[in-house]
């Protein structure tokens, strides 16, 4: 930039100059009576006493004095206090401390103010280089008039503030109103803040400035001020994530109204004006609405996450609304340690700017570019840019890389090692165009790391990225929830026993007491049954559903607890009255659900879109069962290292013929002479192969565990190694293979 022209100080020592500034409003600050009574001392009370009396020419009492700041400091009841039991020396010396400490407060802003007056005033040329203002002179500028919204002050200094304000907005209309420039963003988020005031005087002046704030962009952009209404929605948008409203809301709409009023008696005001602050303060209104609709749904984090969710999509017309609302599911996410739902509101947030830049012309790839991570990006293709924005760079290549970083960050405290392998790749090729050869070394650096651990979690089978359970909700209480279901993704290993209570809990504070009822078992509920003035909450653990081809396609842990959207749950039945019956008359009715989007998402329940139902025979049980028992049995003999009480515990379950419904009864029930007469060849083939599959894995486990067991074990290896041969002649003549006609179709 080079220094000011003339005998000027350089722009490095005007922007010291402000800093410093800056601080001095900071350091002076006025904290209130509360901090300044909480922080005094006994010598410091003293002093300020005895100093106080001689001021007044009055000889200081300082025994009395002491004994009334002992009786402080030892304790004395606030009731007492205010009683007037202690002596008034203290609040004396307090009140000229609170005194003392709001006129340096006022003195230092309206000094700051003056100082800033004089160099605008004086400099405004230099600000206004470049034609928008996009210049570091102004920014140092800017940031101090920021600094006097942000710092709590006293109304007789926030009057002359605001008077600087609505002259800085004349003068500054290019650098408020044109360009790439986010002073706008900055100014509606405060002047916002500070509508929501509890003085009624502050709120007046600052919906005077933020209605002049329209009025000056009307004006200067021909007929529009656009870039006005969009930040404001933006940042009372971002307000209210960041709580910074704290119950103010019903002074905000005050606030509102008056803007409003404002229009209809603004007689020089155009037609087209009035009706676009119409439009934009019912649009801040119903962001207001919106509000208080979470509000009610605070105690419920699935809940209010779906309100947010709902308010990000209503602005798929306005890119920088809905990252708003995105960026604020992610902090509600982050609070309650969702770490793959964070990292996929920053992938989302990724896929926006990715696809606003493809429109721009700036990026080939768009949102598809994260298509391999998740099918739920395929949402950020529906963005519409309002046309009156066409011309305004919203984002740019910067904002990308920086979401990108982001999506690192948050998926590797998610353990999705995986996915960071992708993320990088699209980081990649930025580097490479700037020639920012650090950046790439610290790329491969990462790259390197991501991928030791994909090993190794693979290798060790610890990782666990998520447990699913269907919750059906069934009642009026819940309105428009009644009937539905919903898949939850919950953190890690989490049990029905955890989840239950929870939305158990969770209900009966909002319902009340005797209104909530758990139904505990998996099967069809009858409706008529119910009492639906009650609310029925019935929780069911689901797993993952795989097609044959799909276990083809996904060989790694990872791709099978990735982009999950088909879950399914079994419920066991008899063709008689009973629930359950010995293994060759147990039914069960497999139920398969299909969700809306898949997980991980940017929300941790999903609703199910889709039921199909069917019911397994006896044997078809049998085989999944043994199915099941052989792929936990390989997990175990995979894992590395060896998960010894895990094998054994797998390994016990398997051989131990005195487990009910074990391999042995399912051999009696099934492959007895008389079932392989009666039952589908094709079931009988797949039975047979099954239990040759799991007896060779049982043969690894007994010489693996026989390799690893300590001295103190050996008897227990000795036992599951018998009991494993018994099993096995048991079963090899049910195995054998006999000449079998083959099954008509």
């Amino acid at each position: 930039e080079g220094d000011v022209e003339g005998t000027y100080a350089s722009l490095g020592h005007i922007k010291n100059f402000f800093d410093t500034l800056r601080l001095c409003l900071n350091l002076y600050r006025y904290t209130g009576k509360k901090k300044i009574n909480s922080r005094m001392t006994k010598s410091d009370l003293m002093k300020l006493e005895l100093e106080r009396q001689y001021a007044v020419g009055r000889r200081p009492t300082s025994v009395n004095f002491a004994d009334a700041v002992k009786n402080r400091v030892s304790g004395v009841s606030a009731a007492s206090r205010r009683s007037g039991s202690v002596s008034s020396a203290s609040t004396n010396a307090i009140d000229c401390q609170v005194k003392l400490e709001s006129n340096m407060a006022n003195e230092t802003a309206l000094i700051c103010l003056d100082m800033l007056e004089l160099f605008v005033n004086k400099f405004q040329d230099e600000l206004e280089a470049s034609g928008r203002g996009d210049n570091e002179l102004m920014s140092s500028v800017f940031n101090l008039m920021l600094t006097f919204l942000e710092i709590h002050q006293s109304q007789e200094v926030l009057s002359h503030v605001f008077a600087s304000l609505r002259a800085f907005i004349h003068k500054f209309s290019p650098c408020l109103f044109e360009g790439k420039s986010d002073y706008c963003a900055e100014l509606c988020y405060q002047i916002l803040l500070k509508c929501s005031s509890s003085v009624r005087a502050i709120r007046v002046e600052s919906s005077v400035v933020f209605y002049l704030l329209m009025r000056c962009s009307f004006e200067f952009v021909a007929d529009s001020f656009f870039r006005v209404h969009l930040q404001s929605i933006v940042a009372l948008s971002q307000l209210i994530a960041d709580g910074g409203l704290h119950q103010a809301e019903h002074f905000l709409r005050r606030s509102i109204n008056m803007i409003e009023s404002f229009s209809t008696r603004d007689q020089g005001a155009a037609p087209a004006f009035s009706e676009e602050v119409k439009d934009l303060t019912a649009r801040l209104r119903n962001v207001l609405h919106a509000t208080a609709e979470m509000k009610k749904h605070e105690g419920d984090p699935e809940v209010l996450v779906d309100q947010q969710y709902i308010l990000a999509n209503s602005y798929n017309n306005s890119p920088q609304l809905r990252l708003t609302w995105l960026e604020s599911m992610a902090k509600r996410h982050e609070a309650d340690q969702n770490f793959s739902e964070t990292a996929h509101c920053y992938i989302h947030i990724a896929a926006l700017i990715a696809e606003y830049l493809k429109r721009k012309g700036q990026y080939n790839l768009g949102a598809g570019a994260f298509s391999p991570i998740t099918g739920n990006v395929t949402e950020e293709t529906f963005i519409k840019e309002d046309v009156t924005s066409a011309s305004v760079q919203i984002y740019n290549e910067d904002d990308l890389m920086v979401r990108l970083e982001q999506c690192l960050f948050w998926l590797e405290k998610a353990e999705r090692y995986e996915a960071m392998v992708f993320i990088l790749s699209l980081l990649q090729p930025f580097y490479e165009q700037r020639r920012d050869y650090q950046s790439l070394s610290d790329t491969f650096r990462t790259l390197s790391a991501s991928c030791a651990k994909v090993v190794e979690v693979e290798r060790t089978r610890r990782r666990v990225l998520g447990s699913y359970f269907r919750v059906a909700f069934f009642g009026e209480p819940f309105g428009n929830d009644n009937g539905t279901q919903y898949i939850y993704k919950e953190p890690k290993v989490t049990h029905l026993i955890v989840l239950s209570p929870r939305l158990e809990n969770l209900y009966t504070e909002k319902f009340g007491p005797g209104m909530v009822t758990l139904i505990k078992d998996s099967a069809k509920v009858d409706v008529d049954e119910l009492d639906l003035d009650k609310a029925y909450i019935q929780i069911t653990h689901v797993e993952p559903y795989f097609t044959e081809e799909d276990l083809t396609e996904r060989k790694t842990m990872f791709e099978r607890n990735d982009n999950l959207r088909r879950f399914f749950y079994q419920t066991p039945f008899t063709k008689g009255s009973k629930r359950r019956g010995d293994v060759g008359e147990q039914w069960m009715e497999k139920t398969i659900l299909t969700t809306g989007n898949s997980f991980p998402y940017v929300k941790k329940r999903i609703s199910v879109v889709h039921e199909e139902d069917f019911e397994l025979t006896p044997v078809e049980v049998a085989i999944e069962e043994l199915n099941r028992k052989l792929v936990e049995l390989i997990r175990a003999l995979e894992k590395q290292p060896t998960d010894v009480v895990e094998l054994q515990r797998v390994l016990q379950g398997i051989v131990s013929v005195q487990v009910n419904a074990g391999p042995l009864a399912y051999a009696n029930a099934f492959l007895s002479d008389e079932s392989v007469a009666t039952l589908p060849k094709n079931h009988i083939r797949a039975l047979r192969k099954v239990f040759r599959e799991l007896m060779r894995c049982c043969d690894d486990a007994i010489q693996l565990n026989a390799r690893l067991v300590t001295p103190e074990m050996v008897s227990y290896q000795d036992d599951l190694k018998q009991k494993y041969h018994i099993l096995a002649r048991a079963l090899f003549g049910f195995l054998e293979e006999k000449d079998e006609p083959e099954e008509k179709d």
